[in-house]
This record gives structure tokens, sequence and C-alpha cells, in this order.
């Protein structure tokens, strides 16, 4: 979180010191005014300041003004605002990429996943690198031979903001099969950068759920059922282009909407928790919903092609990578879908 401190414009911002507990190291949370040249650096600092349920802020007197939260409360409501204004501009993709598919999205993040999970990275570190790869895919065209060397750079800038000990260079360059190298590694990371505007400090739908399950104050056990759930979740919203331009608080109340229906898949399940979520988020509960419907039929569509593919060994022995990207998300799957359909179905909403 110190990253946002590099910025010109911090000379009219307070530092505030804290301790991130989960690592026991230094974390600086910077606050200041939303006005003139410093807006953008504000945003991130608050969105830096929220991005753990725990978060210290002191109230600081700024030079320019003086900034009051008096409530925690206040600070969340801004973001969740912030971050409807700041949806991803990925839909731009086909005025801006002429070479590049959705197919090949889809193909680059799911290996951008499997490289996370092989570091054991945070749970922060694959949807902010897949944020960065949009922003940046949105703003600068490039050729197919580039993309793997682009999903690169975003792992390598996400992993140093969030992790303590970010993943190696070398290391993310020996995943690429050395078709990446450090020199292009280094050089492809200052152009990111700058299309990015240095602006890297985003939050996820990881840390909105953080959020949404301290509020809703559900119980332990129902808390742990989710939590395996939501983290598949939100990666592959992340890994598909449907739900790449959505505000990333209105995914994080989507995937646990739909966790919560397949831990509870009683008939108005869905509706109790959408409405709970509106009142805590001012987000519609009908979009949640809406949401919910596509995600969980998505999941539902992944596990019958899982399902088909083991029952043909035509589809089995398959050489197709499209279809192996696809066979692979669905494995992903397997474990969370085996658990879902040890109960009937019940609500509408679940996800078989």
């Amino acid at each position: 979180m110190a990253h946002c401190a590099h910025r010109a414009d911090s000379v009219l911002l307070n530092v505030v010191r804290g301790v991130d507990r989960r690592r026991c190291r230094r974390c600086l949370v910077v606050v200041g005014p939303p006005i003139g040249r410093g807006y953008n650096l504000y945003c991130s600092a608050v969105e830096a300041a929220v991005r753990r349920p725990y978060a210290y802020v002191r109230p600081e007197k700024s030079i320019e003004k003086k900034i009051s939260f008096r409530k925690a409360n206040c600070i969340f409501d801004a973001v969740v605002a912030n971050d409807h204004c700041r949806l991803s501009s990925f839909s731009e993709k086909s005025t801006i990429q002429l070479a590049i598919t959705d197919g090949m999205r889809r193909t680059l993040t799911e290996w951008m996943y499997e490289v996370c999970e092989e570091e054991r990275c945070d749970v922060e570190v694959f949807p902010l690198s897949v944020q960065y790869l949009d922003r940046f895919l949105s703003l600068e065209p490039i050729r197919v031979d580039q993309l793997q060397a682009v999903g690169t750079v975003c792992m390598f800038l996400a992993s140093k903001l969030v992790e303590a000990q970010p993943i190696s260079a070398s290391q993310l360059v020996h995943y690429t099969d050395y078709s990446v190298t450090l020199a292009d590694l280094l050089s492809w990371e200052l152009l990111v950068l700058n299309k990015l505007d240095w602006d890297t400090c985003h939050l996820t739908a990881h840390t909105f759920i953080q959020h949404y399950l301290f509020r809703l104050r559900l119980p332990a056990n129902t808390e742990r059922r989710l939590r395996p759930q939501l983290r598949l979740m939100v990666a592959l919203a992340a890994t598909e282009y449907r739900f790449a331009v959505l505000p990333q608080s209105m995914i994080a109340a989507s995937c646990l909407c739909a966790s919560y229906v397949n831990v509870y898949p009683q008939p108005g399940s869905a509706e109790s928790l959408a409405l709970r979520l509106h009142q805590l988020t001012a987000i519609d509960s009908e979009s949640i919903l809406a949401n919910t419907r596509d995600m969980l039929a998505f999941i539902c569509e992944l596990r019958q092609q899982y399902l088909d593919a083991k029952s043909s060994p035509t589809l089995g022995a398959a050489s197709s990578q499209g279809y192996l990207d696809q066979q692979r998300m669905a494995n992903r799957l397997a474990e969370y879908c085996r658990v879902v359909s040890e109960r009937p179905p019940q609500s509408s909403y679940c996800a078989h």
C-alpha cells in the first residue's frame, strides 16, 4: 500500500502508519483531499485504506482541506460508489484490439490463474492482475505474440503490490517457457505502468467480499463453507469476458449470493441475501439477482462440459486447445460441484 505514496502529488497528503496484522508488516495509508490534481491519488489512497476490514484510518488535517471520516462506513460507501464509476473498459477491446479475441483472453487468464495457484499467491493477486490486463488491452493495441508478455507483466505488478515476497522475474520467465526474456519483461513492465498512469492500487472482488461478510454477520460455519466457493467463483468471473465489464463490488455481491444459494438452497434464499446486500451497499438487488443467475448458468454449463468429457472417450481425447481450456476450468469446479450435488436443488437459482 506504500506504492501510492510515490506519486508527485504526495506532498499534499498525510501519511498514517499502521500494521497489517495478517502479515505483520508495516503498511502506509495515505489520506488526502479529493480536490485538484490529487484526486486520482485520493481515490487510490481510500481504496488502500479499506483493503482490509480492520484497516485503521485516523482523521488528519491536510494542507489544503480537513478530511474527517465520522464513520468507517463513509469510506466504504465512497469506495463502492467510486467502483461503479471505474468500470472495466475491456468492452472497448473490439475497437482497440483487432487481433486479440475473447478466447485468447480466456486462455491467457487461465494460464495466469494456474501460475498464481502454483506460486500460492494471495487471493487478490490473480483478479488484480486481470484488471491490469483488461485496462491495458483497452488502451494499447498489441500483437498475438505479445499477449503472454503482457499477462506476465500484469502478474508481476500485482504480486509486487500485494505480496510481502513477490514472484521473482526469473521465475515468471521460467513459467513462460522462456518465450519472454527478462529484458522483455522489464521493458514491458515500464510500458504497462505508463499506460496505466501508474495507477495500480485497485480493489478486487475479494476485498469487497471481506467487507460484505463483515457486515452480514453470517454464522462462522456458514462463512467457512462459503469461502472456498467464493475464491473459485471470483477466479472464474475474472477469466470470462461477460463478467469483465462488471464493477468489482457487483462481482463480489453476485459471487456471494451464488455461493449462499448453494449452501442454503431453500426458496427465497437468493432474494433475501440480495436484499440485505442492497441495504448494505445500495447496489440494486435485481441487478445482483440477474448476475447471480448468469454466473450460476455459466458454472452449470462448464460442469456439463466436464461430465460430457468424462462420459465420452471421443471428447475426452480431443486435442483442441480451446476445449482443453474449458475442461481445466470445469475440473477446478469438480470439488465445488460435488458439494452442491449432495443436496437436492430447491431454489430456482441452484447451479445444477
